[in-house]
């Protein structure tokens, strides 16, 4: 994620949601997600190897510095 966002422009701030997907259930896992979030250590990295997390953006709420939210949601998305 850390990596990610680095790629990103500087003063745009994203809204949305972490999420881990379970491929064996075939739906989101909220429970993966929370393994992974208190996990340290080797823990963590093995996690992270079984369970990846997502990044889903669905609102704009600055760009630039520049506050979106004056605009309609349709915009900023």
């Amino acid at each position: 994620m850390v990596a990610a966002a680095e790629q990103l422009p500087d003063g745009l701030v994203l809204d949305g949601e972490l999420v881990v997907w379970d491929t064996a259930a075939g739906r989101l896992s909220l429970e993966a997600l929370q393994r992974r979030a208190a996990a340290r250590g080797r823990t963590a990295t093995a996690l992270a190897a079984k369970s990846t997390a997502f990044f889903i953006a669905f609102d704009a709420l600055q760009i630039g510095g520049i506050e979106l939210l004056a605009l309609p949601y349709a915009g900023r998305r």
